[in-house]
């Protein structure tokens, strides 16, 4: 990465002075969540912002400011987005922009724009403004969240701290008064006076949920999700069963309204089928009146169905709407599905003995971990079990961490894809290998692979167990002041973490470093610092100890790490502006790596 300087005339004081680091190999919505990558954890805008840079104009061009998702400072995750004049030189009039257009739906209790944003540089008096409006989709400004600036009059570094949206109590914008408008969120950090001081600001964790008046969930689905009656859209639940079984559904009634309410409840179900709802112990029929509900409190009842002997084979759809007695406008709607069957199926499966009897679609039905150095095979046993009571036949799939690969074996057959296991006899079991093959080159540590099983007959009866295989192999990941866990970069671009220091002529800046030996190997790494230009220099601060860079650490044992700082020294007649410096690991088993 290259540093460079900004020279700036009647500057006082001080500078900034961003690190970035890199590891020597080789992405935050809810339900009610109207806007989308708000977290910007994608490391990118991702196709749902717009941003950009302009001036007052109405010109634009993309280098006339900064307009990015970086790893300098987030508020929560790896990443945020960057506006201003952090590494673009500013001009008079210019500013860098983002900004999503967001439908709210109309009969909602709420819907609440929250976000948070760090404004630094050195310009004071509202010279540079941090500014959030409200835009209709002609730009026409309908309200403004936020104009944030320094007041301060002198030239000083300044750093606002993170700050809640408006910055005032309590925490979130409220944006009910568009209910039924799409609307532009457009942030943007302006540079209005001169050209002298540069201003940026960070943007972090922007959200607009809605809410309606009441929420139904089944059997934990359907939270923050509305659909009108009849429909069953709220939130739905699927359970499989025979003739003359009785289903057990969790209801949750929420009221996400202002005021105390209470809701009728009603339920459509096919002919011959009777079901009730069971509330603190007792029983009551269908239609059923809540009791009165507080706002933002919920209770939790169950609707028990009786399926009739006479119920053929065929799934059945019933459906709970929830409409308020003071308001027949305020309501929600959630499925209830059955699957009749006439026969018992199931799935079942077994890696390396592991998991007989532990059923998981999300990978917990079964484990097994075994070691494998790099460019070798590796391989677990399987066995399928039908714990049904007829034949039945399954699909098989399978998927891992890149860049491993998988095959299965079966019946003399090498599978890379999904495969079906046809005609299982009840209570039969189908063995299979599952090879792994872990190539040349790769970084140690520990990679999952998950093979899943399902009925063909009833979809609902799915299995799947984890393979996890550890790389006899180095691996290292290196965090600085809590920016990059996790995030590793063999470019030399400074993309495994970053962050952002001020400090005066003359002085040393310390950044907290931790190296992480993430590999499966005893190991050291050789850190090496690229600076900004001639008279900086740095050291490895372990303990009371100076390590001039380059440095090789000690000995870190496999899954460990230390923790350093990274003092860098300024000149003293450096110029005023921002600086990037590099952080190079790189281990001492394998010089790739």
């Amino acid at each position: 990465m290259i540093g460079w300087i900004r020279h700036k005339k009647e500057r006082t004081g001080v500078f900034l002075l961003v690190l970035a680091l890199i590891g020597a190999i080789s992405g935050f919505a809810s339900a009610g969540e109207l806007l989308k990558n708000g977290g910007f954890e994608s490391g990118t805008f991702g196709g749902y912002w717009v941003d950009g840079a302009g001036d007052l104009f109405g010109r634009s061009n993309p280098l006339w400011a900064d307009h990015a998702v970086s790893l300098d400072m987030p508020y929560s995750g790896n990443y945020s987005a960057l506006l201003g004049f952090k590494y673009t030189g500013q001009r008079r009039n210019r500013y860098g922009f983002m900004y999503q257009d967001v439908t709210i739906p109309s009969n909602i209790s709420s819907a609440t724009l929250y976000f948070k944003f760090r404004q630094q540089g050195f310009d004071g008096s509202g010279y540079d403004p941090f500014v959030v409006e409200i835009r209709d989709l002609s730009n026409n400004t309908l309200a403004t969240v936020v104009n944030f600036s320094f007041n301060e009059w002198d030239n000083q570094f300044k750093d606002s701290g993170w700050i809640d949206d408006d910055g005032t109590g309590p925490v979130g914008y409220d944006m009910s008064s568009y209910a039924g408008m799409t609307v532009r969120l457009f942030f943007a950090q302006y540079n209005l006076w001169d050209n002298l001081y540069e201003t940026w600001v960070y943007v972090d964790d922007v959200s607009l949920v809605y809410r309606k008046f009441v929420d139904l969930a089944v059997d934990g689905d359907g939270d923050d999700v509305f659909a009108d009656p009849g429909t069953g859209n709220g939130g739905s639940s699927t359970r499989s069963c025979m003739s003359g079984d009785t289903l057990y559904y969790s209801l949750i009634v929420e009221n996400e309204g202002a005021d105390a309410d209470s809701y009728d409840l009603t339920i459509s179900i096919p002919p011959g089928w009777s079901a009730i709802v069971r509330y603190s112990g007792t029983d009551y029929n269908f239609p059923w009146t809540t009791p009165q509900i507080l706002p933002q409190e919920v209770i939790e009842a169950q609707v028990i169905v009786y399926v009739p002997q006479s119920a053929s084979t065929a799934s059945y759809e019933m459906i709970v709407d929830a409409i308020s007695t003071s308001n027949s406008n305020r309501f929600d709607s959630a499925g209830l599905i059955a699957n009749v069957l006439q026969t018992v199926y199931g799935t079942d499966l077994v890696i390396d003995s592991d998991g007989l009897g532990e059923i998981d679609p999300s990978g917990a039905g079964g484990e097994s971990l075994r070691e494998a150095p790099r460019d070798t095979e590796i391989t677990y046993s399987l066995e399928l079990y039908n714990t049904g009571n007829v034949v039945d036949s399954y699909l098989v799939w399978f998927d891992t961490d890149s860049p491993l690969s998988l095959s299965v074996e079966f019946n003399s057959s090498l599978y890379t894809g999904p495969f079906i296991v046809n005609g299982l006899p009840q209570g039969s079991v189908a063995s299979m290998l599952l090879h792994v093959y872990v190539p040349a080159g790769i970084a140690g540590g520990d990679y999952e692979s998950f093979v899943h099983s399902r009925s063909l007959t009833d979809t609902l009866k799915v299995d799947c167990v984890k393979a996890i295989t550890r790389v006899i192999a180095p691996r290292v990941d290196m965090i600085v002041a809590g920016s990059g866990d996790d995030i590793i970069d063999a470019s030399g671009s400074g993309l495994g973490g970053s962050s952002t220091i001020s400090g005066t002529r003359g002085s040393v800046v310390y950044f907290p470093l931790t190296v992480q030996n993430e590999g499966a190997v005893v190991d050291s790494f050789s850190l090496s610092w690229v600076p900004p230009g001639n008279g900086w220099s740095a050291v490895i601060v372990e303990n009371s100890t100076n390590h001039p860079l380059p440095w090789v650490t000690g000995r870190f044992d496999p899954d460990s790490d230390k923790e350093y700082y990274l003092a860098i020294s300024v000149p003293g007649n450096v110029g005023y502006g921002t600086y990037r410096s590099v952080l190079n690991a790189t281990s001492s088993v394998d010089p790739n790596i």
